[in-house]
């Protein structure tokens, strides 16, 4: 949990990777719960409904009264938008699906993982789905294959892990949230319940194995929260460092006293692991709506402070609501346990489905702050259809189109997220020159043909050879036009090697000397090629910093100068002036929005912008009109 905590409020640079405490924490609980259905089962009083109900008493209080003050707080300070989203958040809390909802939701163009308030309910979602079907194997082999506990165990474990290693590099937001690929973790310490040390020959337990099981142990865990790389795909390879760190630990306080299990066992420690399940629900709610209430002033020592407050208030509610409530559901009969957690579990339903029918109870603003906020939504048709998916080909019959629909496409339009965001510009573009276009995006991928991207690729190499072979292939298509945010470039992490990382230099030379390579690639068979540049975008979220300075009438101050906007990018300005004589033409935002020095970052009082750099699609017609003067016939 203290790993968990660290991490979430950053308060230690060099833990990099302390989310990793909840890959402990499911090999803990699949080692308890197995402990108890096993006892169980030996004494004959093993019952399902009487297993689910217990998981009922022992989760429910605590996350109905979290679910429940994180919509209160939503009430009083998010803005319509976030606040369905928060809605729909809750029912996938509750109805313990969140895992699946983030998986589908949480990605480059829906929640962003920092600001969803309950993204962290994703764990218990998983071990409740996992503990919906574990007990009815544990059933199944204590009636027909009995002395099969460990091959069986073991052999789902391998399975599961395999499908985490197979599918983490191609799906990796699925292998993350999903219950098949965390399963090991859960069975993992399920299988230190099915081998007595009596069998291994531990009758005695020395004292020696216990110390090196808790030291060694102690070391996966540093090792993991500090050594795995960040935005390397996980779980992966990279997850049985937790996982065997957390089985040695449990193995070590099994086995005998030693120094570290003697660390975890001080009066603090263990008030901390009472407390740790309502500790571990608050403290995100706090972080998120702290983050966004302090913004840039939200320093370490604030963080600090937020940490304090969420003990505070998860001992409130370990001694005010979990105790209680799982006291009086234990004194209760089994019908009016689950009358009550009906009851309950469906007034927090009700809730949330009224926020979202009224669209996120936009009536508590004035009209123009409800107004702006809205922007937040202004956005493209999510078009999954047209994101290349590695594996999944693209040609002419695969790619989408724009334009002019009677008319065969002479353009290939490709690009990043900011494609995708500014398709209804091109489609109304195309359609006033009487052409169409070849469509198709990948988030997060800098349209330069043979870079990979460190640590983690996501796909981008295989998108660009996609494009490549498909561009080659189409005689008809003799325009390109290449759209991104191009920030990929500035980062600095762009390698000709798969999972080498650069140096800055090499990062900087490689994009340089690809992007004309790539440039020369496209304009091969005489094909004209054009280049979107980078876009200013603005210094934070555009809709909700106009509606939030609306709502308390102060200026907002969210444009970048044209100077400042020139050096972000002057990687990337400086690469396309020295390539200028192998592309055709260009299009400038800046000479759009920057005329005046600053760069806009509304429309007469209206976001150009639905985030930070993303193109509101309502500002089409804006954009569709700057394409023509930019780009003529």
């Amino acid at each position: 949990m203290l790993l968990v905590l660290v991490f979430h409020f950053r308060l230690l640079p060099a833990i990099t990777s302390g989310f990793l405490g909840v890959d402990v924490f499911f090999v803990i609980s699949g080692d308890l719960i197995t402990r108890i259905v096993r006892r169980q089962q030996r004494e004959s009083r093993f019952r399902l409904c009487a297993f689910w109900l217990n998981r009922v008493r022992r989760l429910a209080p605590a996350l109905l009264a979290t679910t429940i003050l994180t919509l209160a707080a939503g009430a009083l300070l998010l803005f319509p938008p976030d606040f369905a989203q928060l809605a729909k958040q809750t029912l996938a809390a509750q109805l313990y699906v969140a895992n699946i909802y983030y998986w589908r939701s949480v990605n480059y163009f829906g929640l962003q993982a920092h600001d969803v308030y309950l993204l962290h309910t994703w764990s218990l979602a998983v071990e409740e789905q996992f503990y919906l079907l574990y007990p009815l194997l544990l059933l199944a082999i204590a009636r027909w294959v009995k002395s099969r506990y460990v091959l069986i165990v073991s052999a789902m474990a391998v399975l599961s892990f395999g499908l985490n290693l197979f599918f983490v590099g191609s799906k990796p937001e699925a292998t993350f949230y999903l219950m098949p690929t965390r399963a090991f973790e859960l069975l993992a310490g399920a299988l230190l319940t099915l081998v007595p040390f009596e069998s291994a020959g531990f009758v005695r337990r020395p004292a020696w194995l216990a110390l090196a099981s808790g030291v060694g142990g102690a070391g996966c865990l540093v090792i993991a929260a500090t050594g795995l790389r960040p935005g390397a795909a996980f779980p992966g390879w990279s997850a049985l460092w937790p996982v065997v760190g957390g089985v040695l630990l449990v193995l070590a306080g099994q086995i005998g006293r030693n120094p570290v299990s003697s660390l975890l066992g001080v009066r603090p420690a263990v008030y901390l692991g009472r407390i740790s399940y309502p500790l571990y629900l608050v403290h995100w709610p706090i972080n998120v709506f702290a983050a966004a209430w302090f913004g840039h002033g939200y320093s370490t020592d604030v963080r600090a402070a937020m940490l304090a407050v969420s003990v505070v208030l998860a001992a409130a509610m370990h001694h005010g609501v979990e105790n209680p409530g799982r006291a009086f559901l234990e004194r209760s009969s089994t019908s009016t346990s689950w009358r009550w957690y009906a009851g309950t579990l469906a007034a927090v339903v009700l809730a949330s489905t009224a926020v979202l029918a009224t669209h996120g109870w936009p009536s508590r603003y004035p009209e123009r702050v409800a107004t702006l906020a809205a922007y937040e939504e202004d956005r493209a048709p999510e078009l999954r259809e047209c994101e290349f998916r590695p594996g999944h080909p693209l040609d002419a019959a695969t790619m989408c189109r724009l334009g002019a629909a009677a008319v065969p496409p002479r353009w290939l339009v490709y690009g990043d997220s900011h494609l995708w965001a500014a398709s209804g510009a091109f489609e109304a573009w195309l359609r006033g020159r009487g052409e169409s276009a070849r469509f198709v995006f990948r988030h997060g991928c800098l349209p330069v043909h043979g870079l990979y991207t460190w640590p983690t690729d996501g796909g981008c190499h295989a998108f660009n050879d996609a494009v490549m072979a498909a561009l080659n292939g189409q005689t008809s298509i003799d325009r390109v036009m290449v759209v991104s945010i191009w920030r990929q470039a500035i980062d600095g992490l762009l390698s000709q090697i798969p999972g080498h990382q650069p140096s800055r230099a090499e990062s900087d030379a490689a994009f340089v000397r690809e992007l004309g390579k790539t440039l020369d690639e496209l304009r091969r068979g005489g094909r004209r090629v054009y280049v979107w540049e980078p876009l200013p975008g603005a210094r934070a979220n555009v809709p909700q910093a106009m509606a939030r300075a609306a709502l308390e009438k102060e200026p907002v101050a969210l444009a970048y100068g044209s100077a400042e906007h020139q050096s972000r990018y002057e990687l990337i300005l400086d690469a396309l002036q020295t390539l200028r004589a192998r592309y055709d033409g260009s299009f400038s935002p800046t000479l759009e929005l920057c005329k005046s020095g600053v760069c806009a970052t509304d429309i007469d009082g209206r976001p150009l912008y639905f985030d930070t750099t993303h193109l509101a699609n309502s500002s089409s017609p804006f954009w569709a009109a700057a394409l023509a003067r930019q780009i003529p016939p």
